[in-house]
């Protein structure tokens, strides 16, 4: 998964390593730290890019994906962690 991140943004691109027609992709997205309670949501997406928005700066976050077709939901990917960027300067 390759990400460019903004401070409150962040937009992953997947390659499709499945020969089965896809019909959605699901990232699912966790705060693990940072200085308030940080919120956990997913998003689908039928392409194999999706804009995140709405992110909260200086959290680090955990994004898994997962793959749906008529077959089912695949097992999550592998978990990829990302720092929102902070624009203050001062500390928490």
């Amino acid at each position: 998964m390759h990400s460019a991140v903004q401070s409150t943004q962040i937009t992953l691109t997947w390659t499709s390593s499945s020969t089965d027609f896809v019909n959605t992709y699901t990232v699912s997205y966790t705060g693990v730290q940072g200085c308030s309670a940080a919120p956990s949501d997913s998003v689908t997406s039928t392409t194999t890019t999706t804009t995140i928005t709405g992110l909260q700066e200086n959290i680090t976050f955990q994004f898994r994906l997962t793959a749906t077709n008529s077959a089912g939901t695949s097992t999550p990917d592998a978990v990829y962690e990302y720092t929102m960027p902070s624009t203050c300067k001062n500390e928490c």
